[in-house]
């Protein structure tokens, strides 16, 4: 959600709202939360949004004004256009254009689609389990790391608005290199689980079945990392894809004969361990049965 006070004191041009570049005609005002021209009249405001799914505006009408919202991009379609609370939603949109009358802006929303920041820092997300299980999410480390400060938020990955902290770690937190803190929440105790670090609490109540977007804040409240959690049920299985992969095996191309739809995709992988009598026989501790892995995507 987008709040009027992250908007500062535009002046008729572009400006940056929340992150989204903003377009007007006209020289605008704020005043207790709203946004309105500075003159009353006519307004068009223009709100550049890459790759969204929906865009929902608050506004407030004079008597005899109006207030419309058109939507650009892929497959857009409208829910209501007009009135006080404005909707539109799209495959990929690109952005909205709010025109009217007498109309002040109270807030926006923003959907988008999820695209997890690159993993690259010390500390990452690397698993969630989901209700009706006792649900859980893993940090790994991938140095010695002083958890002070960090904590897990969560989202419903399909009502953003829904949301809060998973788990805030306590001043004394740390996780050493190679290892794997495991939070439970909504637990005063944790189940038996060896292996890893465990800490128990966290939000109350149930996560969402449905799945959610979890994120790992630094304490300066940047986003260390993103992941989100989905059960089997919200995937569709496409035909098997083939993998080919490079001549000194570091990566691989992934060739699905068909254009993948946008958003967010799981390979599942089997490493055969045993898989011809004239291939090597690879083993860890004896054990030969195949080791499953799963990558995450989004296209």
């Amino acid at each position: 959600m987008l709040t009027i006070a992250e908007v500062g004191a535009p002046d008729i041009g572009t400006f940056r709202w929340g992150g989204f570049e903003v377009t007007t005609d006209v020289e605008l005002r704020t005043h207790l939360g709203v946004l309105a021209p500075r003159i009353p009249g006519p307004w068009t405001l223009q709100l550049t949004a890459p790759q969204a799914t929906a865009v929902r505006v608050r506004v407030a009408v004079a008597e005899g004004g109006s207030a419309t919202l058109t939507a650009y991009g892929t497959d857009a379609t409208t829910g209501p256009t007009s009135g006080t609370l404005l909707e539109v939603v799209g495959d990929a949109l690109t952005g909205v254009q709010l025109t009217g009358i007498g109309v002040s802006l109270l807030a926006a929303e923003v959907e988008q689609l999820f695209i997890p920041p690159p993993a690259t820092g010390r500390l990452r997300l690397s698993r969630a389990v989901l209700p009706p299980l006792t649900h859980a999410v893993d940090v790994a480390a991938y140095a010695d790391v002083a958890l002070a400060g960090y904590r897990i938020t969560w989202t419903d990955a399909y009502s953003p608005a829904v949301g809060g902290d998973y788990h805030v770690f306590a001043p004394d937190a740390a996780i050493r290199d190679g290892r794997t803190a495991r939070v439970y929440g909504g637990v005063a105790t944790t189940p038996p689980d060896g292996g890893v670090d465990l800490y128990a609490g966290g939000t109350t109540g149930v996560l969402p079945p449905t799945g959610v977007v979890l994120r790992l804040i630094a304490p300066d409240g940047s986003v260390a990392h993103a992941l989100v959690a989905l059960p089997e049920t919200a995937f569709t299985a496409t035909a098997p894809p083939r993998i080919w992969a490079n001549g000194d095996q570091t990566r691989a191309f992934l060739l699905t004969g068909t254009a993948l739809p946008s958003g967010f995709g799981r390979l599942r992988l089997q490493w055969l361990r045993d898989a011809d009598p004239d291939l090597p026989r690879l083993s860890v501790g004896g054990d030969t049965t195949a080791e499953s892995a799963a990558v995450w995507f989004t296209s």
